[in-house]
């Protein structure tokens, strides 16, 4: 009777071990999904920060754009006057050349 006892502990043992380790193993599966889930997230936000990069640089480079063309355009203006003021002023009879 007593082997039996002893059987049934040790088959109880196995079968608490095998539990254990079952958990452990889904435990471990767990974890490694929660670490490969966190690692898609940061490619994600990597990925979303540099499309706000790129879109800042575009708006940037649109900006600088518009700027010279009405820096040169203000420019254009200047040298219009300046010849109109030249051309009035060469005409004067106390002024012109």
């Amino acid at each position: 009777m007593c082997g039996w006892v002893a059987g049934l502990t040790a088959l109880a043992g196995l079968f608490q071990y095998r539990a254990q380790q079952a958990q452990a193993d889904a435990q471990a599966s767990m974890y490694r999904a929660q670490a490969d889930a966190a690692t898609q997230n940061a490619r994600i936000e990597n990925r979303k920060q540099e499309q706000i990069a790129d879109n800042y640089a575009q708006q940037q480079e649109a900006l600088r754009s518009r700027r010279r063309l009405a820096e040169g355009a203000a420019s254009g203006q200047r040298r219009a006057r300046r010849a109109e003021l030249r051309r009035l002023l060469d005409g004067h009879p106390l002024i012109g050349r």
